[in-house]
């Protein structure tokens, strides 16, 4: 079930680069933060992006690169497909969460599945930017003079097993995701960028059916 966990998350990470970039200072306020992410995030609908995964594992010397694209639309419709070196698939359809591996799918229901249903939430909460509403993380946040930055610290205990440290980049000017990093342990790591992201567009609900 952990491999299973990790995958779906697609990160982790000791990542310090962006915490040592003296350009960011703490914000004191965070409900000030959260209205201004609850005012934006409210005006997007749907999500199409292509992303980039590096992966670091302890036990491997280099770094696992990966690319895909991902579709998002409101409420809780999720595409998330991998097409290079591999093929996968994650997607979160009408409260089931489908996995496909090759030519094999798996199913869980998300509402009667505590674990799919905090990877459901999550992952939703996460597109959209809306994270920092989950009363399940500490968080501490952060701004340059281009992002925010949300640093996220699991509660939870079972959490805690999977995630140590989530950190997303916010956009300041359409307040997308831009970036997750999140660390898994002091040695494992996943870096995702978003990149070509287009908001509002029109996606057909046959987007997140798996065949």
């Amino acid at each position: 079930m952990k491999k299973i966990l990790i995958v779906i998350f697609l990160f982790s990470l000791k990542f310090t680069i962006y915490s040592q970039n003296s350009s960011y200072t703490e914000i004191k306020d965070l409900k000030i933060l959260e209205n201004k992410i609850e005012a934006n995030t409210s005006k997007i609908n749907t999500i199409i992006s292509d992303f980039v995964q590096e992966k670091k594992l302890d036990y491997l010397d280099a770094t696992i690169t990966s690319k895909g694209k991902f579709w998002f639309k409101k409420s809780n419709f999720l595409r998330w497909e991998y097409f290079e070196p591999y093929k996968y698939l994650i997607v979160i359809n009408a409260g089931k969460f489908y996995i496909k591996n090759e030519s094999k799918v798996s199913v869980y229901d998300v509402n009667t599945n505590k674990v799919f249903k905090e990877v459901n939430d999550l992952l939703i909460s996460m597109v959209q930017g809306n994270i920092m509403f989950d009363k399940k993380f500490h968080i501490d946040a952060f701004e340059n003079k281009t992002l925010y930055l949300l640093k996220l610290v699991p509660i939870d205990s079972n959490m805690k097993k999977i995630i140590a440290k989530t950190k997303i980049y916010i956009d300041k000017n359409d307040f997308s995701v831009v970036k997750v990093v999140m660390e898994e342990s002091e040695t494992d790591y996943t870096i995702i960028s978003f990149v070509n992201r287009r908001f509002n567009e029109n996606i057909s609900d046959n987007i997140f059916n798996i065949k």
